[in-house]
């Protein structure tokens, strides 16, 4: 056993406990001493840890309380922010509501008010009738039915020297002035003022004979025509009866192939006839006389009454088509004769043909033997240049011409075939 003076000291012991076991060691007191002075400062130290931790359980306490205040604002913002929405939504659901309420109250009312027009413009054509009716003269009643403006300016012109002064212009003549201007200038130069200058008269003097711009287009396009057309009484290249054709050509052929060749003159002749608006085609006495000659061309043939105005009808749209063809080749040619004529009488070159030797230009440009192989070859061969569709050596028309009529004589054939059939 060691002895007591060697022995450790206790560190849990108090210093009256020291005193007490050695009252004479004064190293054993220091010893005593320092360690009660730890425990002290450890009990202090864990005194302020236990504060420290209560003061952090008390400030995360106080954060979790705001962050629960500041969702709870946040939900009642939220809330109000939704109610608000809402609010506006109904609002500018409301205000859609009446915006359309009033514009049905105002499309009704629209409604009442051109239905209320209307009857007004019904009584006043009413009484302009019966005005008209009131002071025609005697005799007027064999003029023939009420026509609208555009229709009764080509079929009954203004009646010269009935009341008032005598007029000094006709409605042939002012046909015949618009037509020059735009053979000169094209159809853009037109106008009831350059015409009217052009007559040396004013533009209110031309309005006494052709009441709108479209009307005047109506008389010039008919004028036009009328120089196709064969006068009446004569035999036409038309007539079947009188048209001349070769042994293997039907005479219901030619005539129709005169027909079409003489409205491709005119579209050469003036190129504006096939440029002309819709509003313009009226049918005046010249297209009514030509309409007259397409169908008496199909005279002894079988087909039915509607199957001849079909024809006739195909036929017309495929030569609007090529008729702007060759009004574009005729205006070309007209260009190029005046450019050689201001460059001191130099030759005008070959026209080009405005719609298929540019196409074909275009497609060589962009088309890849590769990725188009048949439309390479196509053009290899020269289908879509412009001597692909010329006439051929006998001055027949041209293939897409023949095409149409190719057609037209299987109709034929058949209508032949049921004829024989039935007999």
């Amino acid at each position: 056993m060691q002895p007591d003076d060697e022995r450790p000291a206790d560190p849990d012991a108090t210093a009256s406990d020291l005193d007490r076991a050695d009252p004479v060691d004064p190293d054993a007191r220091k010893h005593a001493e320092a360690l009660r002075r730890d425990r002290e400062k450890a009990e202090r130290a864990a005194q302020k840890e236990a504060a420290r931790a209560e003061k952090d359980r008390e400030r995360a306490r106080k954060d979790a309380e705001k962050a629960q205040r500041d969702r709870d604002r946040a939900a009642r913002a939220a809330e109000k922010e939704a109610e608000r929405l809402r609010a506006e939504q109904e609002r500018a659901v409301r205000e859609v509501e009446r915006e359309a309420d009033r514009a049905e109250r105002e499309a009704q009312r629209a409604a009442l008010d051109a239905q209320l027009a209307a009857q007004r413009a019904a009584r006043q054509v009413e009484r302009a009738r019966l005005r008209a009716l009131a002071a025609r003269e005697p005799g007027d009643e064999e003029a023939g039915p009420d026509l609208p403006p555009g229709l009764a300016v080509l079929w009954r012109p203004a009646p010269v020297g009935r009341r008032g002064p005598r007029p000094g212009l006709t409605v042939a003549g002012i046909a015949e002035a618009a037509i020059a201007l735009a053979d000169a200038d094209g159809l853009g130069a037109v106008s009831m003022a350059r015409v009217a200058e052009r007559l040396g008269v004013t533009t209110m003097a031309l309005y006494r004979y052709v009441s709108s711009k479209d009307d005047l287009l109506a008389v010039m396009l008919d004028a036009a025509l009328a120089e196709a057309v064969t006068p009446a009484g004569e035999p036409g290249a038309g007539d079947a009866a009188g048209a001349v054709a070769p042994d293997d050509v039907p005479a219901w052929r030619a005539a129709l192939e005169r027909w079409c060749a003489d409205q491709l003159d005119l579209a050469r002749r003036h190129p504006w006839a096939v440029q002309t608006p819709a509003a313009a085609a009226l049918p005046g006495p010249a297209r009514v006389a030509f309409l007259e000659r397409g169908l008496r061309a199909l005279d002894g043939t079988p087909l039915s009454w509607s199957e001849r105005t079909a024809v006739v009808g195909r036929l017309s749209l495929h030569l609007l088509a090529e008729g702007q063809v060759v009004a574009a080749e005729a205006q070309a040619e007209r260009a190029s004769a005046a450019a050689a004529q201001e460059a001191d009488g130099g030759a005008p070159g070959p026209a080009a043909h405005p719609a298929l030797v540019d196409y074909a230009s275009l497609l060589r440009a962009v088309t890849d033997p590769q990725e188009h192989p048949v439309l390479a070859q196509a053009l290899d061969a020269g289908a879509f240049d412009a001597d692909s569709v010329a006439e051929d050596d006998e001055g027949r028309p041209d293939w897409g011409l023949r095409l149409v009529l190719d057609g037209v004589a299987a109709v034929v054939a058949r209508a032949e075939a049921r004829a024989a059939g039935a007999g």
